[in-house]
């Protein structure tokens, strides 16, 4: 993941979706998170409520590392 991280942060998603496809998501997980503290700490106006931890979070996260790794494997074997 850190290598898709790495990727994102150059602006290469093809690469990065290639190296973790979850990963990429994270990436702009974070990304929206930074903005928005960044907006928050800015105008002094409550802009990270919308991030707000759900139930349905934990749920997102497994099935899409699942399927990130599922994608992950499917490329490699048919690269190979």
């Amino acid at each position: 993941m850190t290598t898709s991280f790495a990727h994102m942060a150059r602006g290469r998603i093809l690469q990065a979706l290639r190296a973790q496809a979850f990963a990429v998501v994270l990436f702009l997980a974070t990304l929206l998170t930074a903005l928005l503290g960044t907006a928050q700490a800015v105008s002094g106006r409550e802009c990270l409520s919308v991030l707000r931890p759900r139930l349905w979070w934990l749920g997102f996260m497994l099935v899409g590392a699942g399927a990130g790794w599922a994608i992950k494997i499917a490329v490699e074997r048919g690269a190979g």
